[in-house]
């Protein structure tokens, strides 16, 4: 049997709770139980805040309302996940009886409207067809809102438009809208006829254009027409979000992707060529191994020594894959140091050629020198070795026996104080699909066959010359020879060495 007077009656969609002293629960109905933050601690002889903790900290005001001291206590929009409910507190004989009321539907409905207050939706300038309402959501929106007439001309722009744009008010009041964006954005469906033929608001166009002080600036649209004027007149509203920032940040994404995208590319180039490049000199050198230590073979001195080479040439095979890969990380590290010394190119280039002849065996090289170079040069010998002795080598190799490869230096005719190093050869070429990628690392062209290679000897190159402030060229067809020139600053002041980094 209920404590409340029979007289009282609570409808049944509101929960009760009637308490007694220390404002234990007496009894409950079972909606209430709906509203309580712990059902399961809603049972009589309970503490009330147990399964209502909003109510810790009221206690000493409802045990005043219990005994009579204050007529009543509310508790509104209570937010009770996925609800919301109002909480009403009054005393009915020595208890104290709290009711709840769900409001969720009110506090949704409230929510939307202060929702699409926040947003400036445009269909709430439509819904009173009034121009003083309209100019107060212009006023409040924190996005650019412009309005225009039918001819596209400027009748209204709130603070943020002319902030983001960086103009006065009285400068584009009047003025062409079309002015502020570049002719193909008005084109693309911003014109007021364009917009009038639509069934629907126009949405979502990215507009890259300029702020007065000539700044780039990336500016989202969503555009649509309404009646604002008392006459009825048609108004077509613009409303532009900044999006600069979060399309750079797009931007970065793509371009941390790709990168991680080629990574990925350049591992499985590394993995193929390093597998490969190892795999044949290690194979040589076991190989070898083993029939020097083996108490069968019967080796002439001629074969031992033989064996021996074969070691050596592979051993020296795999120190040069590695020091190519220490330095390429070097490089990319930008630790590699550019440190310019006087030079007699003549004489560098001529010791150079013949330190080629003798580790490739092999003697093609004919060198030019159209005029003769009288002067010093002040450049980097270990990076200019390293650019010539990879083209040169590439040459060579790349070239059937007995094709001469043509190395000239002369002045450059196009650089002022630069000297051109044309490196000319008649071997298989670069395909014009591999010549696009010739300078990423463990890249090879697709027409190399069996000739080995790590496929970093140009990465290295394209560096070094960078760090010399140069420009390559490479002239390639497939199957009719290639032609590099290397263009360099002949004079450099001898000062600090400068680093990868140093040069962006």
């Amino acid at each position: 049997m209920s404590l409340l007077p029979e007289r009282l009656v609570i409808p049944p969609q509101v929960g009760y709770l009637l308490l007694g002293e220390e404002l234990k629960i007496l009894e409950f109905s079972d909606h209430a139980l709906h509203f309580a933050e712990s059902p399961e601690f809603l049972r009589p002889g309970e503490y009330v805040w147990i399964a209502f903790p909003e109510l810790v900290g009221a206690e000493e005001l409802l045990e005043s309302i219990r005994i009579g001291h204050i007529g009543q206590y509310e508790l509104k929009e209570v937010a009770r996940e996925p609800f919301y409910f109002n909480l009403y507190a009054s005393r009915i004989k020595n208890y104290l009886v709290v009711l709840f009321e769900d409001v969720t539907e009110m506090m949704t409905l409230k929510q939307s409207l202060v929702q699409r207050a926040n947003e400036a939706e445009l269909l709430l300038s439509a819904l009173r067809n009034s121009k003083d309402y309209l100019d107060k959501v212009i006023l409040s929106m924190d996005d650019a809102l412009i309005i225009t007439n039918d001819q596209g001309q400027i009748k209204a722009a709130n603070q943020s438009a002319l902030e983001m744009f960086g103009y006065g008010k009285t400068e584009l009041i009047d003025q062409p809208f079309q002015d502020l964006l570049p002719p193909e954005a008005w084109q693309a469906g911003l014109d007021p006829a364009a917009i009038a033929t639509q069934q629907s608001d126009i949405s979502s166009i990215e507009v890259d254009c300029f702020t007065k002080q000539q700044r780039p600036l990336t500016i989202e649209f969503n555009c649509s027409m309404v009646l604002t004027d008392l006459d009825q007149n048609e108004s077509f509203i613009y409303v532009g979000r900044n999006i600069t920032l979060r399309k750079l940040a797009e931007r970065k994404q793509q371009q941390a992707i790709a990168r991680e995208r080629e990574l990925v590319e350049l591992k499985a180039r590394f993995l193929s060529i390093a597998s490969h490049e190892f795999r044949n000199p290690i194979g040589s050198i076991l190989m070898c191994a083993e029939i020097l230590q083996s108490p069968k073979a019967s080796l002439t001195e001629e074969e031992h020594d033989m064996y021996i080479g074969f070691i050596q040439q592979a051993g020296m095979t795999l120190k040069n894959v590695m020091e190519d890969v220490l330095l390429l990380s070097k490089v990319d590290a930008g630790k590699l140091k550019f440190q310019p010394t006087s030079l007699n190119l003549e004489r560098f280039c001529e010791e150079l050629i013949q330190q080629i002849h003798l580790s490739m065996d092999d003697s093609r090289i004919r060198i030019h020198y159209p005029e003769p170079l009288t002067e010093k040069v002040q450049m980097d010998g270990k990076l200019l070795q390293q650019i010539l002795q990879n083209l040169l080598s590439n040459a060579l190799k790349y070239s059937p026996a007995g094709e001469f490869v043509d190395f000239t230096i002369q002045p450059s005719p196009h650089h002022t104080g630069y000297l051109d190093f044309t490196i000319r050869d008649h071997g298989i070429g670069i395909p014009a699909e591999d010549l696009k990628h010739i300078f990423d690392s463990f890249h090879r062209a697709t027409n190399v066959g069996e000739i080995p290679g790590t496929g970093l000897g140009m990465t290295i190159t394209y560096k070094s010359i960078e760090l010399h402030q140069g420009m390559i060229n490479i002239d390639s067809k497939e199957n009719q020879g290639t032609t590099v020139i290397v263009t360099l600053p002949s004079k450099f002041p001898l000062m600090r060495p400068y680093k990868s980094e140093d040069l962006g």
